[in-house]
């Protein structure tokens, strides 16, 4: 497996990992205006937004990887 393809294989894992955090976010927005309660823990909308951020973070340095690369 190429650098290339090892980076293309970070930055398609961290998008997925952003949407999975954002997905967190957005359970922990409901949960905290009382529409669903699914797991006892507390600021899960602050854990789902800083897993959005910091996979974004590392996408977005696999992508300049990548296109330094080409």
């Amino acid at each position: 497996m190429s650098r290339k393809d090892q980076f293309s294989l970070l930055y398609v894992t961290s998008s997925l990992l952003a949407l999975l955090g954002a997905g967190v976010a957005v359970l922990g927005l409901a949960q905290d205006n009382g529409w669903i309660q699914l797991v006892p823990v507390e600021h899960l909308t602050l854990i789902g937004i800083s897993t959005v951020i910091l996979a974004s973070l590392l996408a977005a340095w696999a992508r300049k990887k990548i296109r330094q690369r080409n």
